[in-house]
């Protein structure tokens, strides 16, 4: 494995004891580091670093390159939270480890971890790759669709996840969580000739979705006199399909 090594110089004493104690594992792998902090690990721990540049002369930049072009397989990156102000080129290494997805460590408990060999680090697996993001994008689009066509709702932020097979015509309700709410629903359309087939509805806090599947005309003002309700935000109607 080739391990990419850099440290600020406030971190740079840091990282040679860090290397003196991971040393039997350091040892299987290609070790790359920025000129200075590559010479400081040498001289305490005896591994075979391969060097580049001071940072600040253009070590970071050919660092960066390495992730790039896909050489590294892990970066060891202790920094100073408190540095006055990030180089572009320090930035530009962070940033390349989140684009190429190469685990990256910018302290000493999350080296630790990945020089663990009885621990295994997972990625963020919700888009840590091309395919989890084409497979996330696509979901997002179905849910829309499905929302937009039926009323369903999936993996909302703020309303409850609601959803039933469509049965003709319906009446979708983001309402407030208040008792006897359904009854007055089914009040409203039994005036206007409505009947409730099929019916979904959850709440989460102080707000509730409800799906009604009905038969019968839903005509502008059945939904309007739902929509009077006072605890009504909003009421949409889907018409079946001819």
């Amino acid at each position: 494995m080739n391990v990419g090594l850099m440290a600020h110089d406030s971190k740079k004493k840091l990282m040679q004891n860090f290397c003196v104690a991971y040393r039997s594992v350091l040892s299987k792998h290609n070790l790359y580091a920025t000129g200075t902090t590559g010479r400081l690990i040498e001289e305490v721990t005896n591994l075979n670093v391969h060097k580049f540049l001071a940072g600040n002369l253009g070590g970071d930049a050919q660092l960066g390159a390495q992730i790039e072009n896909n050489v590294l397989d892990l970066m060891i990156f202790l920094r100073d939270p408190e540095a006055v102000k990030p180089q572009p080129d320090i930035k530009n290494i962070l940033m390349l480890c989140d684009d190429r997805s190469i685990p990256v460590a910018t302290n000493l408990a999350t080296a630790e971890l990945l020089n663990n060999d009885k621990v295994i680090c997972m990625p963020h697996l919700g888009a840590s790759t091309p395919e989890s993001e084409d497979n996330c994008a696509r979901m997002a689009a179905l849910e829309l669709i499905d929302y937009l066509e039926n009323g369903n709702i999936r993996n909302s932020v703020n309303l409850p996840a609601v959803s039933m097979p469509r049965e003709g015509s319906r009446i979708c309700i983001v309402h407030r969580n208040i008792p006897n709410t359904i009854s007055r629903f089914s009040g409203v359309l039994a005036q206007a000739g409505v009947n409730i087939e099929n019916m979904a509805s959850k709440s989460r806090k102080e707000y509730a979705y409800t799906i009604l599947d009905v038969t019968g005309d839903v005509t502008a003002n059945a939904a309007q006199a739902m929509d009077a309700l006072d605890e009504v935000i909003r009421v949409r109607v889907i018409k079946a399909a001819n």
